[in-house]
């Protein structure tokens, strides 16, 4: 009888803590954010910013010069907010690093003669270039 009532008390231990860790691991997927940008077909407002919001985003930025949201997204909701009608893209946000050891080499270089300079010590040390691309042709 004690022997049964040991392997009872085992088998719910090992049960809770089984059921504790799933939850937990759960948790944790739906809790992770990824940065990105919310394109729409005209200027985001208080309806679409609460459907970020509704989704679980968390609004960083709101674009003035394109229609766009940068927010923070739960990985479930990115395809969600891609089918609402007034969205036009979700982009992945990051940094992007170059990495061109033919810089000196490429056209635009030679032509404005910055390996002149780049050769006088002048590699621009300590200088950050943002360049956002939002695909749009004017």
């Amino acid at each position: 009888m004690k022997k049964n009532v040991a392997i009872l008390m085992a088998m719910i231990m090992v049960i809770s803590v089984t059921v504790v860790l799933a939850d937990s691991a759960a948790d944790k997927e739906t809790k992770t954010k990824e940065p990105a940008i919310i394109g729409f077909k005209s200027t985001p407002g208080h309806a679409d910013k609460a459907m970020v919001r509704g989704h679980g985003g968390d609004i960083k930025y709101s674009y003035t010069i394109i229609n766009a949201i940068a927010a923070k997204l739960p990985e479930p909701a990115i395809e969600n907010i891609q089918r609402n009608p007034r969205v036009t893209y979700v982009e992945m946000d990051g940094e992007v690093h170059t990495l061109d050891t033919e810089l000196d080499n490429s056209w635009g270089v030679k032509r404005i003669g910055a390996g002149i300079v780049h050769a006088g010590g002048n590699k621009g040390a300590g200088v950050n270039v943002a360049i956002i691309d939002t695909g749009i042709d004017y």
